[in-house]
Order: C-alpha cells, then structure tokens, then sequence
C-alpha cells in the first residue's frame, strides 16, 4: 500500500556553526522512500540563523525530525554541561570528546535560539517526547564511531590540507553504507573529490556532508528510536542523542 504523503516523515540535518551569524551553516533535507533515504536538498552556505529557518520552513512535513550539531540547551554559565562530560567518559578514548558549552563562551547561543525557535513552531526535544515533529541534538564524531563501530574517529576537520582531503573522502566512503535513494545530486556530494576543493569551498562542503549525517541520524532516531540510541544528560540540563547499535547489527536485525 502506497504511503499517503502527510504520513511520509522529512529528516532535516543542520550542521550549525557556532557563530551562525558571521560562519555559514550546512543543511540537509532527507526524505524516507520505502525505507531508504531520498536526498531533497543540500543547501548552499547558509549565512545567518535567518536562512536556517527558511530552509526548515521549506522542507519541513507534518512529520519531521530536525538534527542539530549545536548545543540546543545551555544552562550553565561556565565549564561544561552534563551530557558533553558523559560522552566525553565514554568516547574519550577513541577520540570523540566534546566541546564545552555554556553561557559565558556562548551568550544567547544560536543554536538555542535555534531550538526555542523549533519549539515556537510544534517541535519538542526527542529526550523527552515522542511525536511527529521532533528535534534532537547530535554530535557527529561519537556517533560515526558508534554506528561504524570505528576504534577513533575520523580526522576530516584538522590537520593539512592533505590529511583533511584523505579524512573527507573517508568520509564519502563510510557514509556510502547508509541506505541511499541514488540520484544524481547525492552521487555528487558522494563522490566528488575534495581534493579539488579549497578553503571555503572544502569548509562548505565539509560542512554538507556533516549535515548529511545528521539528517541520517534524524532517520535513525525516528526508525530505532531509544533502542538503537542512548541519551547523554537530559533535555533540562543539555542532552546529546547518540546510536548505541552498529549499522551491520541493524540490518542483520532488518533481514
């Protein structure tokens, strides 16, 4: 039976930079076909918070799930919050702790405005609610290692510009296990060699394929739920969503 389209969820990844109104943002639009995953859009640089809601609005159904990297609660002032020094004990070891978040490093965070932005709109923390129109923060380099079960993260964001080129591609490749709807625009941002790329150009499309990812995991949320994720913090304190189920365990599960 054909799946009516108000029923047809969307998977929105925001890659959000942490100063969004001066560094420009990456985002993803996804949309499920018969359990695979149809790219809708890979927006361009968006260059201010302004522009990341624009492109929530046009992409956004009555069921959709948004993935931010970006701390979507912040109630500290100073030092970190709860959930990042969870993670950072269990994935510290292959490489994947977190950055400190709180108030004073990042007064009226946009990524919380992001957020209290979402809520306005219908959307609750997947922490803390089950629906059709949720939002959940991610954090990349923990949840590559989790899902790949990867013994360390992989190095795409520091380092020359040749190590950055073999980590990006890496990255193409890890993410080629996911289960894509083909076209020729994801073939693009799939297989283009980043080599070619530099300096804001390579940053961007980093940026695209970070935003990828978290539109995946968006999907991940929604299809798995708590079962194939674990929660770090809570959605007062600060919370980051990350999958506990390796992807080959998955489909095993799914045959």
């Amino acid at each position: 039976m054909q799946q009516h389209d108000d029923m047809i969820a969307t998977f929105l990844g925001i890659d959000l930079a942490w100063q969004s109104e001066r560094n420009p943002t990456g985002a993803v639009a996804l949309r499920e076909s018969a359990g695979r995953l149809q790219l809708l859009e890979a927006a361009p640089p968006l260059p201010s918070l302004a522009a990341v809601y624009a492109f929530i609005e046009r992409n956004e159904s009555r069921r959709t799930f948004v993935a931010v990297d970006g701390p979507l609660v912040i109630p500290n002032s100073t030092g970190q919050r709860r959930c990042e020094l969870e993670l950072s004990r269990q994935f510290g070891s292959r490489h994947a702790s977190c950055h400190s978040s709180n108030s004073t490093l990042y007064p009226d965070a946009g990524s919380v405005r992001l957020a209290n932005w979402l809520a306005s709109r219908g959307f609750e923390h997947a922490g803390s609610a089950s629906g059709d129109r949720l939002m959940l923060e991610v954090y990349p380099h923990a949840a590559y290692v989790a899902l790949f079960e990867l013994p360390s993260i992989i190095r795409y964001k520091k380092g020359s510009a040749a190590e950055k080129v073999l980590g990006l591609r890496t990255v193409q490749h890890t993410l080629r296990e996911l289960p894509w709807v083909y076209d020729a625009a994801l073939d693009e941002l799939l297989s283009v060699d980043p080599s070619t790329m530099r300096g804001r150009a390579r940053k961007s499309f980093e940026d695209s394929l970070d935003a990828l990812f978290c539109a995946y995991l968006a999907f991940h949320f929604s299809r798995y739920g708590m079962s194939a994720c674990q929660i770090f913090g809570n959605s007062a304190d600060g919370y980051i969503i990350n999958p506990t189920t390796a992807l080959a365990r998955l489909a095993v599960a799914a045959a």
